[in-house]
Parts: C-alpha cells; sequence; structure tokens
C-alpha cells in the first residue's frame, strides 16, 4: 500500500476546521500550514517527509497561488466592468438631459448638474 492513511487525513482536516477558533471554517492557507506542520510532526522516514515538503511547496502552493491571482484578477475585471457601466450610463443620462435642456440631479450624490453652454 502507498501514500497516507485515511486518518492522517482526517486530523489533518479536523485541524484545519477549527484552525480558527472563531469561525470554524477551512481555507487553502491554514490548510497548507497545517500539512507542512503535521508532516514535520510526524515521524516520518527523512526522505518521505523531504519528498512531501517538496511536493507542497513545490508544486501545491504555487499552483494554488497562481489559480487565485488568476481568481482575483478575474474578480476585479468583472468588478470593474460593473464599475464602467455604472460610469456610463450616468454620463448617457447626463446628456439626454442636457440634450433636452434640464438641469439633473445625480441620484447617488445628489449633485445638481446644470447646462451651462
Amino acid at each position: 500500500m502507498n501514500g497516507l492513511s485515511t486518518r492522517f487525513a482526517f486530523k489533518i482536516l479536523s485541524r484545519v476546521f477549527n484552525f480558527d477558533h472563531v469561525e470554524v471554517a477551512a481555507n487553502p492557507v491554514h490548510l497548507f500550514y497545517v500539512l507542512e506542520q503535521q508532516i514535520e510532526r510526524e515521524q516520518f522516514p527523512q526522505e518521505q517527509a523531504e519528498r512531501y515538503l517538496e511536493f507542497l511547496k513545490g508544486y501545491l502552493i504555487p499552483k494554488y497561488a497562481e489559480f487565485i491571482g488568476k481568481e482575483i484578477q478575474t474578480a476585479y475585471l468583472e468588478s470593474y466592468s460593473e464599475y464602467g457601466q455604472n460610469i456610463f450610463d450616468r454620463y448617457v443620462t447626463y446628456a439626454d438631459f442636457w440634450i433636452q435642456d434640464q438641469e439633473y440631479r445625480d441620484p447617488d450624490t445628489g449633485q445638481l448638474l446644470t447646462v451651462n453652454r
């Protein structure tokens, strides 16, 4: 048989969920930290412990950092898209009032925009 036991996995998950005493939750950062600490605490042969740590630090953590970086960029761009749409909508509304020679009060800011030709 090869690999780690389900008991080891359960202990890791239990520690991850109980890592923060204020909130019972798990996140990847806590998982990586708990895994690293537990690998160092376990009595694995030196070569096996080094292999596990190398896999964790050399593969899993960089892959997750790449993934989360892309997710953050995507979320930022999507939120900016909504912001840009709001600015455009406000501009079109103001332009419409300006063409009709009417004053416009921005409902969000309360600012009165007048027609100054």
